[in-house]
């Protein structure tokens, strides 16, 4: 850039401060600039600030009364790295970099053992508080719930089952005896050539075998109703598999809460004897984790 932008330049930045900037030659020859600004509280702070950015002393001179020990100490550092930064002491500078960027680390140290430690302590203080009603529920009250569950399923299937295979018995059963009425009517029938005296005797025996088979047909549809209704073991049997579904995936999750975050095993209460039919769950699966490693680790760190 060359001297008459870098006057120009000035000139901006004077104007912006509400100054203005006059170029001014010497007799000798030399050259000088004169700056001049209004007098108001405010631009004196703001020239102020800008005169001593290169001053240290000028830049942290706020006092340190309000400041915590830690950041008053952390300033005073880079304070003093200012002030040998700026007089070439680059030992002196160095040093104090290193200085500032291992106090760092040992203060993040610490407040991430601290922080790891009340995380911990506040994680089994709440799961002490879910230990055993939690565990309970994940060991005994769902698996139990789900088994009793699949027993009304096979109870269920196997009910309609045996209901339907009757239906459809009965149904062959009443088939072969209307084709057996329908062949007496027929037989009944012939016997009118006999003459006056027989017909009427013919004629009642024909009423008896019309209502015969009138109440067979009544049968057959109400055996094709009964085996319409079994439909409702289809239907149900979803519901429940939905149920069962449902149970085992909150199983799982709470498993897995409790496996990730560690209970203490404790001895199970025994769990007062139900007055329900079907079988209960015969084997359980130990999910739940000691929390002896983890003091172990962060005592032997000091936390």
């Amino acid at each position: 850039m060359t001297p008459d932008q870098d006057l120009l330049s000035l000139k901006h930045a004077a104007g912006k401060l509400g100054g203005e900037l006059e170029r001014r030659s010497g007799r000798d020859g030399s050259e000088w600039v004169r700056l001049r600004f209004p007098a108001d509280p405010e631009t004196r702070q703001q020239l102020k600030r800008l005169l001593s950015l290169g001053d240290p002393e000028a830049v942290l001179e706020r006092p340190f009364d309000a400041l915590e020990p830690g950041t008053e100490e952390v300033l005073r550092a880079i304070k003093e790295f200012m002030r040998t930064l700026a007089a070439r002491e680059m030992g002196r500078a160095q040093e104090i970099l290193l200085s500032l960027s291992q106090d760092k680390k040992r203060g993040l140290y610490q407040e991430i053992g601290t922080l790891a430690r009340e995380l911990h302590d506040s994680l089994r203080n709440f799961l002490t508080t879910l230990d055993p009603t939690l565990k309970e529920i994940v060991e005994d009250r769902i698996p139990d719930s789900g088994h009793r569950l699949e027993h009304i399923i096979e109870l269920t299937e196997n009910a309609a089952n045996t209901t339907l295979d009757h239906v459809e018995t009965l149904q062959k059963r009443n088939d072969t005896l209307r084709e057996k009425l329908a062949e007496l009517r027929r037989q009944v029938l012939a016997l009118h050539a006999f003459g006056d005296p027989a017909r009427e005797k013919l004629e009642q025996m024909e009423q008896l075998l019309a209502a015969m088979d009138a109440s067979a047909a009544r049968t057959r549809n109400d055996l094709i109703t009964l085996l319409t209704a079994q439909d409702y073991q289809d239907i149900t049997g979803q519901i429940i598999l939905k149920i069962i579904t449902l149970l085992r995936e909150m199983e799982s999750k709470l498993v897995h809460l409790i496996t990730s975050f560690g209970v203490r095993p404790n001895r199970p209460r025994k769990i007062p004897e139900e007055q329900l039919h079907g079988p209960t769950h015969k084997s359980r699966e130990a999910a739940l984790r000691s929390q002896n490693d983890v003091d172990a680790m962060l005592a032997e760190f000091g936390f």
